[in-house]
């Protein structure tokens, strides 16, 4: 077991059957690094986590060491202390994931075109969400709305048998994001100054 954020991500995907077969994968915000080990142990050719923060890179190497993982798997993970935004465009992913979402609202859009930048043609897009309707504000302008401005393909993955740490939302887009209509984007209502977090539903 990795730990239960980890072990809940991995059973949400074995049980959609989502393998991320000879995928080159980008984990946005990666913490300790585990994350990246379930893309691998998921079929990904490569995992790259990317954090503005490391001090907590040195909990996956201690885990890689104390579970006798061989060199092969720890050669298909490459942690890095990076901004999001600061990322070569140039690199593309297969498959990008960002877990316990917590992006700033106010950063929301440029976040967003950043990641579609650098996601490869028919690439896929996996979000952890700590509530499925997880709302910036009283109004009700939800992660999942925000995202619906960027996305035409997207949906919750359900596995109803456990008791979720997040729910994971998959996204894919068809189009050049350049040529979407955004004139009814949610994006200009005022900046919200707190998120709202409602139970489950």
């Amino acid at each position: 077991m990795l730990g239960m954020f980890e072990d809940d991500i991995f059973k949400q995907f074995k049980y959609e059957n989502i393998n991320f077969k000879g995928k080159k994968c980008l984990d946005i915000g990666t913490r300790n690094g585990l994350n990246c080990l379930n893309l691998i142990n998921l079929g990904a050719k490569e995992v790259i986590g990317i954090d503005i923060d490391d001090r907590r890179f040195n909990e996956l190497y201690d885990y890689i060491n104390n579970n006798n993982i061989s060199n092969e798997i720890r050669e298909k993970i490459i942690l890095k202390k990076i901004n999001l935004l600061e990322m070569d465009e140039n690199d593309k992913f297969d498959a990008i994931t960002c877990f316990l979402w917590n992006m700033n609202y106010s950063e929301y859009n440029e976040i967003v075109l950043k990641i579609k930048l650098l996601l490869n043609e028919y690439g896929v897009i996996y979000i952890g969400l700590c509530d499925e309707c997880y709302i910036y504000d009283e109004n009700g302008v939800s992660v999942p709305k925000l995202f619906y401005n960027h996305f035409n393909e997207m949906r919750f993955i359900c596995y109803n048998n456990i008791i979720r740490c997040q729910w994971i939302l998959e996204l894919k887009f068809k189009i050049d994001y350049k040529e979407k209509d955004y004139s009814k984007n949610y994006l200009n209502l005022p900046l919200l100054k707190k998120k709202i977090k409602i139970n489950y539903i």
